[in-house]
């Protein structure tokens, strides 16, 4: 079994060598910045991105509500923080 793992482990420390070979390798060039709706034409006009997976809003914790919120407002989607911008609101979005 030890030597099935020790294998195992050279497998994977070669594998990640050679990732890592062709990443260092590799020659990054800037092709263009764009909205992410333009590069994604699946995103629809009020769609969200942050670096999570998917979440609904009942799950959300509060900065990230907040962050919506705020996004709300800066895009135009509603007039400001006050009491207006509530679930409903949001979930419009």
């Amino acid at each position: 079994m030890k030597v099935a793992i020790e294998a195992r482990v050279r497998k994977i420390d070669t594998a990640n060598a050679e990732t890592l070979r062709r990443m260092l390798a590799g020659d990054p060039v800037l092709v263009d910045v764009v909205p992410a709706g333009q590069a994604i034409r699946a995103l629809g006009a009020r769609h969200i991105l942050h670096a999570r997976p998917p979440i609904g809003w009942e799950r959300m914790c509060g900065p990230l509500r907040g962050a919506i919120a705020g996004i709300a407002v800066s895009e135009g989607w509603a007039k400001d923080l006050g009491p207006e911008l509530h679930l409903r609101q949001l979930r419009s979005i």
